[in-house]
């Protein structure tokens, strides 16, 4: 029974990964084609995007707070809230070192340096960049560090 109990623990994990990731991306995609394209053709995939994420955020931070502030991020800085986009972007990137998903910390100094870049920072969107390019480094993520180094 034990064994029977953890493969199905191991297969609900690995499908809440995959869905909790699919809904992470597809949220984070409609919330920057929101800004380019405006927002009501992506309002209803953000909305429930955000949502979702919230609850898994509060069931499992490990695997969801940081991506849940990233979506916070990208979110104020569509609402034009820069204090708040700059805050979540300091967490989301915190939060994904602490848990180890340098991939995804990569992800958020790059989204990060993006919105410091388009608000006219470019020294702070530099710092992101070089460390996003770290982070992909280390991830062995070569294509993506070099696509990163292009801002640099």
């Amino acid at each position: 029974t034990a064994e029977l109990n953890r493969n199905i623990d191991k297969d609900h994990m690995g499908r809440f990964s995959s869905v909790a990731n699919h809904s992470f991306y597809h949220g984070l995609s409609a919330l920057v084609l929101a800004r380019r394209q405006g927002r009501s053709k992506w309002e209803d995939i953000i909305n429930r995007t955000m949502a979702q994420m919230k609850k898994w955020a509060m069931s499992n931070p490990w695997n969801c707070q940081h991506k849940l502030e990233l979506m916070i991020a990208e979110h104020a800085y569509l609402e034009g809230n820069m204090d708040v986009a700059i805050q979540a972007y300091d967490c989301a990137v915190a939060s994904a070192a602490k848990h180890r998903f340098v991939h995804e910390e990569g992800l958020a100094l790059e989204r990060a340096g993006i919105f410091y870049m388009e608000t006219g920072d470019n020294p702070t969107a530099s710092r992101f960049f070089h460390r996003a390019h770290d982070c992909y480094v280390r991830w062995e993520a070569h294509s993506k560090a070099a696509h990163v180094k292009q801002h640099l």
